[in-house]
This record gives C-alpha cells, sequence and structure tokens, in this order.
C-alpha cells in the first residue's frame, strides 16, 4: 500500500486527494471540492467482531456479502474512491476467476461457484474500503479487530475439545427451503458442529476442531493468518493486562490449533 511520505497509516491529520495520488494512490471518481465525512468502522467491524453471532444465526458465510455491500454504498456517497497503484493485477485475477464458469456442469456445483465469486468480490470491496478508510480504520484498529477475530477462532477450538459432537440447527434452518438445503453446502451451514469428523473415514482420526467455520482447514487458515496479527498487535498496545492475556492465550491456542492436524 502507498501512503504519503511521512503520513503512517493510523497518525496524522487528513490527506488531500492530491498528495494522496502522488503517493501512487489511483483516484476512482473525482476528488471532491468539499471536505468529505469519513468513511465509518461499523461495517468492518461487524464482519469479523460479530462472526459469532452470524455463526449462531446459521449465515456466518454469507454476512460479509450484504456488508460489503454496504461499504460499497458508504464508498459512493462519500466520493473519491481510491486504490493503490498494481490493484488492477488483482481485478484481473477476479475476471479470470468469473471467466472459470465453464468448469461448471451441474446446478449444484453452480450455486457454490456463485457463493464463492461474491466472497472474492466481497473481499475486494472490504480492501479498498479499509484503504480509503485509514482515518477510521487506523493500524491499531484493525489490528484489534482481528486479534478479537483470532480469538473467537481460538475459543471455537476449544469448544470443538470440550463437546466434540455437540451439533444444532440454526435459525436458517427454519426459513430456507428444503430444496436449497439439500446442498451440501447450505446444508452444512444451517446445521452447526464444532468439529469435522467422520466415523466412516479410513483413516482413523479424532474429530478435528472447526468451530466457527465449517471446516477444519478454514479454522487452520483463519488461525495461521490471524496470529501473526496478534504478534503485531501487541507491538502497538500498552503493557497491561490486555497484553499480558494475548501473551498467556498465544501459547494455549497452540492446543486447539495442533489437534486439527492442519497443515495450516
Amino acid at each position: 500500500c502507498a501512503y504519503p511520505r511521512g503520513e503512517p497509516w493510523g497518525h496524522g491529520g487528513r490527506v488531500n486527494s492530491h498528495i494522496a495520488l502522488a503517493g501512487g494512490a489511483r483516484s476512482l471518481t473525482p476528488p471532491a471540492g468539499t471536505l468529505r465525512s469519513e468513511l465509518p468502522r461499523w461495517p468492518f467491524t461487524a464482519m469479523l467482531a460479530f462472526f459469532p453471532l452470524w455463526w449462531v444465526l446459521g449465515f456466518a458465510e454469507m454476512a460479509w456479502i450484504p456488508l460489503a455491500a454496504c461499504m460499497v454504498v458508504l464508498m459512493v456517497r462519500r466520493g473519491g474512491i481510491q486504490v493503490p497503484r498494481g490493484f488492477a493485477i488483482w481485478l484481473l485475477f477476479i475476471v479470470l476467476m468469473c471467466a472459470s464458469v465453464i468448469g461448471v456442469d451441474t446446478s449444484g456445483r453452480l450455486i457454490g461457484f456463485v457463493y464463492r465469486a461474491l466472497l472474492y468480490l466481497a473481499i475486494t470491496i472490504v480492501f479498498v474500503y479499509v484503504y480509503n478508510a485509514r482515518q477510521t480504520l487506523t493500524l491499531r484498529y484493525v489490528l484489534g479487530v482481528f486479534t478479537l477475530f483470532w480469538l473467537w477462532t481460538v475459543l471455537g477450538g476449544f469448544a470443538g475439545i470440550v463437546a466434540p459432537e455437540f451439533s444444532f440447527r440454526t435459525p436458517l434452518g427454519y426459513v430456507l427451503p428444503q430444496g436449497l438445503q439439500a446442498n451440501e453446502l447450505i446444508g452444512e451451514m444451517v446445521v452447526r458442529r464444532l468439529t469435522q469428523y467422520n466415523p466412516d473415514s479410513y483413516l482413523a482420526l479424532d474429530p478435528r476442531p472447526s468451530a466457527p467455520f465449517l471446516y477444519t482447514n478454514g479454522w487452520g487458515n483463519v488461525f495461521s493468518i490471524t496470529l501473526p496479527m496478534v504478534v503485531a498487535y501487541l507491538t502497538v498496545i500498552p503493557r497491561g493486562r490486555r497484553f499480558w492475556l494475548l501473551v498467556l492465550a498465544i501459547p494455549l491456542s497452540l492446543i486447539p490449533a495442533f489437534l486439527t492436524l492442519n497443515r495450516g
């Protein structure tokens, strides 16, 4: 990410449009002639901090899509949307991803493709939103939200250890048509489990923690990606109670991490 010289993320005052462009950003809309309001934190916070709530309700895997749509509305209303230099490379990947639909051969796989394609678009919007909301979404705040997301992941892993066979039907399962619930991906969304376990597997494996995600691989991916953010967060907060609790939580988190047997 390119920032104006002498203006690190999360510090300093408002950055003028011409200064930001000099730092390498690209503006998608003409700079506004008047002072623009700052983008709010709540869409980004709702995605990660409230993730366990979306998981219990049954649409954690879909909650980011409408929240990303809210981000688009907020950015368009504000104007002056900017992207970093080289962003077109990512957009090229999105185009290639969409073109891969030619490999879909069944309606069930088409549902999965559309769902994952929307997630790719959603995270693209999140990136652009965070890039344009650097005055409100400071480095410390973003790292703090991801640290909370990491804590939810670790707590879900320990829940899978304590109650590996626990499951429940989410409210989503009572409103979706049965025809949609017959899809394997959607069926796993409406019935939540704390672990991924197949008693008929060729390998005799114990239940592997997966909550609050669908699969153990998802748990391992999130854990491995967010753990460095937790370490980074420790470098920007004072050495108080929060600091030492996180220092203690990191080695404890390795217990569910190892029990997932995940490559992440």
